[in-house]
């Protein structure tokens, strides 16, 4: 059998299930989510019929096989059934496309250095605060201890007490 005549048997093919399945679906043989997903395993075999179609029609005239077909497993080679689709590919961004695989980790290692650095920094900011509300709470128990001692004790912040709050105000 030549190639020609295998693609016409497998366009009869499809279109012989996709009739099986609308007659099981409307004659209630299946469940609804069953009846959509198999629908989906046959439109992705239209598509799959489509693309070797285009392969034959071009006569070999781009023998190497692009990226997106690679990754998705070819034409059909067994790589998790006939309606796989490649999480990889479903979603790829503007950044990563045309970059290898090495260059795509280097580009992640330096986003995840990025975000270390923002963690660290962010870490030390809370930690100053930290220190400075404690400096705060001691600095109004030892006031408030006065206050009992000494009425005579002014209430408004010392020293330290306004250079902390002016440092956390600005």
């Amino acid at each position: 059998m030549t190639l020609r005549a295998s693609l016409q048997k497998l366009k009869q093919n499809i279109l012989q299930l996709r009739e099986t399945l609308v007659r099981a679906s409307s004659q209630r043989r299946i469940m609804q989510s069953e009846a959509d997903r198999r629908q989906n395993l046959v439109d992705d075999l239209v598509t799959r019929e489509k693309q070797l179609c285009s392969t034959f029609s071009r006569d070999g005239t781009d023998p190497e096989p692009s990226r997106s077909s690679l990754m998705s497993g070819g034409f059909g080679a067994g790589t998790g059934g006939a309606g796989s689709v490649n999480p990889w590919l479903v979603n790829e961004s503007e950044e990563t496309k045309g970059l290898t695989f090495g260059e795509i980790k280097q580009q992640q290692q330096r986003i995840i250095d990025a975000q270390d650095a923002g963690l660290d920094a962010l870490s030390a900011v809370i930690s100053r605060q930290k220190r400075m509300g404690e400096e705060i709470g001691n600095e109004l128990d030892e006031q408030n201890g006065e206050k009992h001692l000494n009425p005579l004790v002014p209430l408004w912040p010392t020293s330290l007490l306004a250079h902390q709050l002016d440092a956390l105000i600005s």
